[in-house]
């Protein structure tokens, strides 16, 4: 197993990509700690991971709240035994608005959570990391800031943010062992992306399939990639495998942009 023994902290943890990931590191023997604003779907992940055969705390987070950051961290070290691995998922999505007709308080609310949050995580961690053998962190990106579109500002802003502090965090922390890195997904399979097809659909007319051939006929390998495929990308990165890599972007698009 490419992570027997470690500890791996993730925020974001939902339905789709965060559990993925929880499950991917445990699958490869990490012990996860889980951790989402919402209670929904903590319990049901964390006792997925047990039944793998890892051990898994979790606890209610909003990662923009430094003291949140803090005692999430303070249980995995205490209940896990330390943290080796930050996995910063949690984000905050589009509104939908255009910056003429949008808050401003919309994008400081994004940058919190996608920006400040991933950094009030890592710092609070931080300690550990740097005991640690096997040190890491992995950010998650998101194609919108490559492809950029209209009204996916706050969001794509928050996220570039954290790209380029992915660099900055590989700098700063190389010296001492500990690595940074990031993935960039596009879109993800499942049924959120379908959701918005169907939605599409019911605003033209047209019909979900359509919609869905207009995005895979841009992906070079022909279709939109899984959770699952997502959080492959992530175990490598956490991995001994990509023990020389520090401060790099993975495109996780299926080859959509390049």
């Amino acid at each position: 197993m490419l992570l027997e023994g470690r500890v791996a902290i993730i925020s974001g943890i939902g339905p789709g990509l965060g559990r993925s990931i929880a499950l991917a590191l445990a699958r490869e023997g990490a012990h996860v700690g889980l951790a989402a604003r919402s209670e929904d779907n903590l319990s049901s992940v964390a006792a997925e991971v047990e039944e793998l055969g890892r051990r898994a705390v979790w606890r209610s987070t909003d990662v923009a709240r430094p003291e949140d950051c803090a005692k999430f961290v303070a249980d995995a070290v205490d209940q896990l035994g330390g943290v080796d691995i930050v996995v910063n998922s949690a984000a905050r999505g589009n509104t939908g608005f255009s910056l003429a007709d949008s808050d401003l308080d919309d994008w400081r609310s994004a940058m919190e959570v996608s920006f400040f949050g991933a950094l009030q995580l890592t710092q609070a961690a931080l300690p550990s990391l740097l005991a640690s053998d096997h040190g890491c962190v992995v950010n998650i990106g998101t194609l919108a800031t490559r492809d950029i579109q209209p009204r996916q500002g706050a969001y794509a802003a928050a996220k570039m943010a954290l790209l380029t502090s992915t660099k900055t965090l590989a700098r700063e922390l190389g010296g001492q062992g500990v690595r940074v890195n990031a993935v960039n997904p596009g879109y993800i399979a499942g049924a959120p992306i379908q959701s918005y097809f169907e939605r599409l659909a019911r605003e033209s007319g047209g019909v979900a399939a359509d919609y869905e051939r207009q995005i895979t006929d841009q992906i070079a390998l022909g279709n939109i990639p899984s959770p699952d495929e997502i959080a492959g990308s992530v175990v490598y990165l956490a991995s001994d495998l990509a023990k020389p890599v520090t401060g790099h972007v993975i495109e996780c698009n299926g080859g959509m942009w390049m």
